[in-house]
């Protein structure tokens, strides 16, 4: 799946946030801590790898990269930590925050 997402390598107050909440949780068994370079915000999924041809691909990001360099920065909350399905996880609030960035990336992403 090719899926669209916002890294906080360095974002410093997001890996702090992610920091104490792996600190409280690292002595539970069966939890896999992701590393802080692999934290990432999920904004939208562009298709399965078996229906997106490399053209497609390269149209989809080349489109999306120049809409995305015409906005500005998306100021949003991240946190607190909730348990979800997939593991733990911080929301993006508010809720349609990220509404402009997905708009910018244009129809032809799912």
């Amino acid at each position: 799946m090719y899926t669209w997402h916002v890294t906080f390598a360095d974002v410093p107050a997001v890996q702090e946030l992610a920091a104490a909440a792996q600190a409280r949780l690292a002595a539970l068994d069966g939890i896999d801590l992701v590393p802080g370079r692999w934290l990432h915000l999920t904004t939208q999924d562009v298709g399965f790898t078996d229906e997106i041809t490399d053209a497609d691909l390269a149209a989809i990001t080349g489109a999306a990269s120049a809409r995305l360099a015409a906005i500005e920065p998306i100021p949003v909350t991240i946190g607190p930590a909730r348990v979800a399905d997939e593991g733990i996880v911080c929301w993006a609030a508010p809720d349609h925050a990220l509404t402009p960035m997905r708009d910018a990336m244009g129809p032809q992403v799912r």
